[in-house]
């Protein structure tokens, strides 16, 4: 079987964003940078590992297994973070700012939703469409773990940590939210909602 090896994806827009510090986006990117390496390593050590050594009180395949969610999911959400960002904000496009006001009623109660979410979260919020439901909804996580629920498509996330939004947001995540949605690609964000929408959810009927 050939070794999983992931790669780092580079984000020339973390750079050019407006009112996001360069520095917060570099202590975001070298903790996605960080949850690579990890993947990697752990899917290194899975191929390697004695399978007859499982046992579900303690065992390296357990224990690595355990691991990968964790380091995974962080590099997946990063990577969707990323690729929303360095957009020109405003209103969202025709489609999804439709799919906002059938779901949430307006695009501005989507936000006020958004920032409540981001409020009572300790580390990711998203936007996500349920597949089995066909409906848009902000979810939170205080790992990335927490947003891995089944036919769950992510179209936005957003990392919400304490440590991003500290000295420069002083805490306050509306104000943070705010200012991502100002950086905000849209046409990202529908190509996102796109392709949700042409999943067939596991467990349904065809």
């Amino acid at each position: 079987m050939d070794q999983i090896r992931l790669e780092m994806r580079k984000f020339s827009s973390l750079r050019e964003l407006n009112g996001i510090p360069a520095r917060t986006m570099e202590m975001l990117n070298e903790s996605y940078k960080n949850n690579v390496h990890k993947a990697t390593e752990i899917f290194d050590k899975l191929a390697r590992t004695d399978h007859g050594l499982a046992d579900p009180i303690y065992s390296e395949l357990r224990s690595l297994k355990l691991g990968l969610p964790v380091a995974l999911g962080a590099v997946k959400s990063y990577e969707i973070f990323f690729g929303v960002l360095g957009g020109k904000g405003g209103r969202p496009t025709s489609m999804v700012e439709e799919a906002l006001r059938r779901d949430f009623g307006s695009y501005e109660k989507f936000v006020a939703d958004l920032k409540a979410t981001a409020i009572a979260s300790r580390g990711w919020v998203a936007l996500v469409l349920d597949l089995n439901q066909k409906r848009l909804l902000n979810v939170l996580g205080d790992t990335s773990v927490d947003l891995a629920i089944w036919n769950w498509q992510p179209i936005l996330v957003i990392e919400v940590s304490e440590r991003t939004i500290g000295a420069d947001f002083n805490r306050d995540r509306t104000l943070y939210i705010d200012v991502v949605l100002k950086n905000l690609d849209w046409n990202v964000v529908e190509s996102n909602l796109e392709g949700a929408m042409s999943i067939h959810p596991a467990g349904s009927s065809a």
